[in-house]
């Protein structure tokens, strides 16, 4: 943990702003009422979260529920047995005012190339049993110019894939490409991104898994932004775009779960916003970007020697504080030292509110500047005269006409 917060440190030192999503994870609920499960699928749809079949820890259950929540802690069934079957390792997307559920494999070990939709979560109705791209697991699906796309998987005959379709009206198919530029694969993700679909990590052809990045403008023809991303290698992690920026998050190498989270706003270089989440490491969880939150839901992971399929869900509040040290006529604020323990200093023009915000944006302390000085001492403690942790904070100077906003980092 040490290494992390080190890290966390230099990078807040050498970039010239504030980045603080998706480095520190609140947990709304360890024991949501559906069965523990992974390999699911989520989505955003009616103002609520949704989760959608997978496989469950008890005597290696295939799941066909659907629920839903406002908030991630109270979850709503939908429904626990849904007319199509149930399966895990399909994809879902939100699109024409209805859920879809796509593809995936069935608790006979049957693939499935059938495509469903419901416009409540509760009532299916079946678009096509058997859609034009053959029967598959393990691929991604998103929404783009205004139709579902499949990309690759693995399925029937038994191979890996990476053709990509498309569909208007989830009935109905169209081949956009049998034989894309990347590896064929599974247990990649995929996200829409400055108008384009994105191929990310996975399993691959080569039996290797991977950490390239692709992009494409139309589905057929495809670009690489990266052949080694410098997150590790991975497979069944999650990716969702938030903030102007593509994320992955957690995943499986050859043998390591991870819970580490990564971001890009270029696709070709990343940064890491922490190496370890206060979630524990898994893979064939789900992600979402809802609520100005970022949200992790459910999955596989190990504890000590037993895998286990936890019921908790997590979140990480957008609410970024950009630093904007102001250096002017109007105002002055500069804090020393940088990295502090019990106390920094602030020189300031212009009096005003001060408050200090931890990374969450959250306010732990507020007064006002002395109308007779420039500098003031400020002891780090917070309202209830507490000594705050470790961690990275900001302090903020705000007059009637404008504020100044800068960071530091207090180590214990």
């Amino acid at each position: 943990m040490k290494r992390v917060f080190i890290g966390i440190i230099c990078y807040f030192i050498t970039n010239g702003y504030a980045f603080t999503q998706g480095m520190d994870w609140v947990c709304a609920t360890d024991s949501a009422p559906w069965h523990g499960r992974a390999f699911h699928s989520s989505v955003v749809f009616d103002n609520k979260m949704w989760i959608i079949g997978g496989g469950c820890e008890e005597g290696g259950m295939v799941l066909n529920d659907v629920w839903y929540s406002s908030n991630g802690v109270k979850w709503v069934c939908a429904t626990e047995n849904a007319e199509w079957l149930p399966r895990w390792g399909h994809t879902s997307v939100a699109f024409d005012n209805k859920i879809w559920v796509i593809g995936g494999l069935d608790a006979n070990f049957e693939f499935k190339n059938d495509v469903w939709y419901s416009s409540d979560g509760t009532k299916w109705v079946c678009a096509t049993e058997n859609a034009e791209w053959s029967p598959r697991i393990a691929h991604t699906s998103v929404v783009f110019d205004d139709k579902i796309w499949v990309i690759g998987g693995f399925g029937f005959p038994f191979e890996f894939k990476n053709d990509v379709w498309y569909s208007a009206t989830g009935d109905s198919w169209t081949l956009a490409t049998d034989s894309a530029e990347w590896n064929p694969r599974a247990a990649h993700s995929s996200v829409i991104f400055d108008d384009k679909i994105w191929v990310i990590g996975g399993f691959d052809t080569t039996f290797m898994v991977t950490n390239d990045v692709w992009h494409s403008t139309n589905g057929i023809k495809w670009v690489c932004a990266t052949n080694d991303a410098e997150w590790s290698a991975r497979y069944s992690h999650s990716s969702i775009v938030c903030e102007d920026k593509i994320w992955v998050i957690g995943g499986i190498d050859d043998y390591e779960y991870m819970n580490d989270v990564w971001y890009s706003d270029n696709g070709s270089n990343w940064l890491c916003a922490t190496e370890s989440a206060q979630w524990s490491p898994r893979y064939a969880h789900t992600s979402l970007v809802f609520d100005n939150k970022m949200w992790v839901i459910g999955g596989e992971e190990i504890i000590g020697d037993s895998v286990s399929y936890p019921t908790d869900v997590w979140y990480s509040v957008i609410a970024g504080i950009t630093e904007n040290n102001v250096q002017s006529d109007r105002l002055y604020l500069n804090v020393t030292p940088v990295i502090a323990r019990d106390y920094v200093k602030i020189r300031y023009k212009n009096n005003g509110d001060v408050k200090i915000f931890n990374i969450l944006g959250n306010t732990v302390r507020n007064f006002k500047t002395v109308d007779d000085r420039d500098e003031i001492i400020v002891e780090l403690k917070d309202n209830n005269d507490k000594r705050l942790p470790q961690g990275v904070y900001f302090i903020q100077l705000k007059t009637k006409a404008t504020s100044a906003t800068a960071k530091f980092i207090i180590m214990q």
